[in-house]
């Protein structure tokens, strides 16, 4: 079974923060995605604090922001 997905905006949990997975949503199924970090990822992690805003990594690291 496929699914058009083209132009979709995707969610996944933390187990599905892969490059693999982003890739494949990306250039073989032609949608966006918004992937899970979980704050004990400390590499990954400090990737994406250098390119999301502050709003993102509030203290602690447990918490839902809304845009």
């Amino acid at each position: 079974m496929q699914f058009d997905i083209v132009g979709s905006l995707i969610t996944a949990d933390a187990m599905h923060c892969q490059q693999q997975t982003a890739r494949c949503i990306v250039h073989q199924l032609g949608a966006d995605y918004i992937i899970g970090l979980k704050y004990n990822q400390q590499a990954i992690r400090e990737r994406a604090e250098v390119k999301l805003a502050p709003v993102f990594f509030p203290s602690g690291g447990n918490a839902v922001v809304e845009i």
